[in-house]
């Protein structure tokens, strides 16, 4: 797939190409292809700031339905690894005391884990955002 970083480095490439190509200074050419450096670099920060605020305007929505998805993904996570490791070991091991059959059912801890990795990223947002004093105090009705 070809995406928006990937097209601005493409075309940054051509240009300086071109640039080598006519430009028979040196130190014109390097100017140009610093120039075009940062016109690369301005794009993808742009391309970044958009996202900062998309992010940003919907983790201060006060909808719950929109501002609570984290919480409720956090607390499914780690509820699941709980169960993982904690609960199932502890009711199967009772289950095995008691003499009983059967064995409470696995979780898979790949995916509570890729979950878990991305809240933890978010996480690490949110502190950005409370010390900045932009962090929103909590969700409303």
């Amino acid at each position: 797939m070809f995406d928006i970083p990937e097209a601005i480095t493409a075309g940054s490439n051509l240009i300086g190409k071109i640039i080598d190509k006519i430009a028979p200074d040196a130190d014109e050419a390097m100017k140009e292809k610093m120039a075009l450096a940062m016109q690369e670099l301005q794009g993808q920060n742009a391309q970044i700031l958009a996202q900062l605020q998309v992010d940003n305007t919907e983790a201060s929505n006060p909808h719950w339905f929109v501002a609570g998805w984290r919480p409720f993904i956090g607390w499914v996570g780690g509820l699941g690894i709980a169960y993982q490791v904690l609960l199932s070991p502890l009711f199967n091991g009772v289950l095995l005391m008691l003499g009983k059959s059967g064995a409470f059912p696995v979780v898979d801890t790949n995916l509570l884990q890729t979950i878990l990795g991305g809240m933890l990223g978010l996480g690490l947002a949110r502190s950005f955002e409370r010390v900045k004093g932009v962090a929103s105090t909590g969700v409303s009705k």
